[in-house]
């Protein structure tokens, strides 16, 4: 008889997600037993996400690059959560979140090219090779036309090299560095750190100076990872079916070899 699996690994969009979870609650999926893990698209998400999806995420584990507190992002998060606030005063019924790592990332982005527009500007170009054309309506995007300088600029961005909201800015092979992640268990309203993972000391519940990139060492309160139904006990990761056919085994009644089988009878038709 095959065992059925119990653990299920997620990775989809957030909006679906969150329907995804509703259909597995009501199928009664998200009980004792089950182990279910989100990747980052999820992961990120999970404090944005609205009240009744948490309430059919719980037990659920999942990761998404650790951001340290700093100063910086501490005061980016206000003026932001303060500006959307203003835009929207006047519907109260519109739930204002957090930024997330994306709109950091955003940020840190527009940042890079700006410095990289800059260090093209003042060492190798004239400021002609910026400036847009005459006549040329700001607004009609469609009419722009290529950048003899973009080629350098792409360069200067590649080679861009700072301290971000989102930690350090490097591109390696064109592609954004996350060199830690957090892995969080969804309890009651929040996602709760439990641990971290790094390529070069795997999975730990402390972050040190060696995977935080010069941050000091850090420690959280893991406790115990609560799974789906409440439960602190780690599932077994597979169940046997409930409406699968009974397994019956057919044993030969021979008098050779009793030494290693042998029949005997208890009740009629039962042996």
């Amino acid at each position: 008889m095959t065992m059925q699996t119990r653990v299920f690994i997620v990775h989809m969009l957030p909006a679906r997600a969150s329907r995804f979870f509703a259909r597995a609650s009501a199928a009664g999926m998200m009980t004792e037993g089950y182990v279910w893990i989100v990747t980052d698209n999820v992961g990120i998400s999970l404090d944005v996400l609205p009240q009744h999806t948490i309430e059919t995420m719980q037990g659920v584990v999942g990761f998404r690059p650790y951001v340290a507190k700093s100063a910086r992002n501490i005061d980016f998060v206000g003026r932001f959560i303060a500006r959307i606030g203003a835009k929207y005063h006047q519907h109260p019924n519109i739930r204002i979140a957090k930024p997330t790592i994306y709109q950091f990332w955003a940020y840190d982005v527009a940042w890079a090219v700006a410095i990289a527009t800059e260090k093209v500007k003042r060492f190798r170009f004239s400021n002609k090779c910026f400036q847009m054309p005459e006549g040329m309506n700001r607004s009609l995007i469609d009419t722009l036309l290529p950048s003899p300088v973009g080629p350098e600029v792409l360069g200067a961005i590649l080679e861009t090299d700072f301290d971000g909201l989102a930690g350090r800015f490097t591109l390696v092979d064109r592609h954004m560095q996350v060199p830690v992640y957090e892995i969080v268990n969804v309890i009651g309203d929040q996602a709760k750190g439990i641990g971290f993972w790094s390529p070069a000391s795997g999975l730990s519940r402390i972050l040190n100076s060696s995977t935080s990139h010069g941050q000091t060492n850090f420690s959280i309160d893991a406790g115990e990872i609560q799974w789906p139904g409440g439960s602190k006990m780690v599932p077994k990761g597979w169940d046997l079916p409930v409406n699968g056919k009974i397994l019956r085994i057919g044993v030969p009644i021979r008098h050779a070899f009793n030494i290693f089988m042998s029949v005997d009878t208890i009740k009629k038709g039962r042996t």
